[in-house]
């Protein structure tokens, strides 16, 4: 919950920003470049609202709120929009803040390469907020088993995502030099901890007590888009 995240510790206030970032910077680039800003103005007012974020100790409002922190991001981006905060956040680099790691090379090509749409900003926030969420779960996912089982991960990787059993276990056999049953038993083991590791994930973003099966339904409709 987003309340265990919170605390006065440099290295807890590091770690929990990252893990922010990781998460959300993209998505709020993209936001921002939706919403009409150039290159320059969607990095600068990304880097603005996380720094306001932690200023103003987002993680509390959040709590505060009983809200989601996806959807209070999406807010404090609108609001910097809104209040025309650009070229401040140009005058206020520096200043010993916590400064948010962001390539905008990569940002861009990844921006450049998005398939035209006609997606609001808002939705498109939604769609790559869960598109990196679910990275991150895939990455934690493989830090837990793909150094045990690198082979039989490596097979299992794709089908992990999904409920479809429509997996050639006997091919794959054939490539780990496991049997099918072996497989199809590993597959389930790890689709278990795909969905106990997303959960999780959610839980990170929520106010203690707050609907995980509600925003579970958020992601999934956010990825039918």
């Amino acid at each position: 919950m987003i309340s265990t995240v919170r605390s006065d510790s440099d290295d807890a206030r590091h770690e929990a920003v990252s893990e922010l970032c990781d998460i959300y910077w993209y998505p709020v680039y993209s936001y921002f470049r939706k919403r009409g800003c150039s290159e320059d103005d969607a990095k600068d007012l990304t880097q603005q609202l996380f720094e306001r974020f932690l200023e103003k100790d987002g993680f509390a409002a959040v709590d505060q709120d009983k809200g989601r922190l996806r959807s209070y991001l999406l807010t404090c981006a609108t609001h910097l929009i809104n209040e025309n905060w650009r070229k401040q956040s140009r005058d206020k680099r520096g200043g010993g803040r916590t400064h948010i790691s962001i390539d905008q090379a990569i940002a861009e090509a990844r921006y450049r390469n998005e398939p035209r749409t006609d997606e609001s900003p808002e939705k498109l926030f939604d769609r790559h907020w869960a598109l990196a969420l679910l990275k991150h779960v895939e990455i934690r996912l493989e830090e837990e088993y793909a150094k045990r089982q690198p082979v039989r991960f490596r097979a299992l990787k794709p089908f992990i995502p999904g409920d479809t059993w429509e997996v050639g276990f006997d091919r794959l056999a054939e490539k780990t030099g496991e049997t099918a049953q072996v497989l199809r038993t590993q597959l389930s083991r790890y689709r278990k901890a795909y969905k106990r590791l997303l959960r999780e994930e959610l839980a990170n973003t929520l106010h203690e007590g707050a609907d995980i099966d509600g925003e579970m339904e958020s992601l999934r409709a956010a990825l039918r888009r």
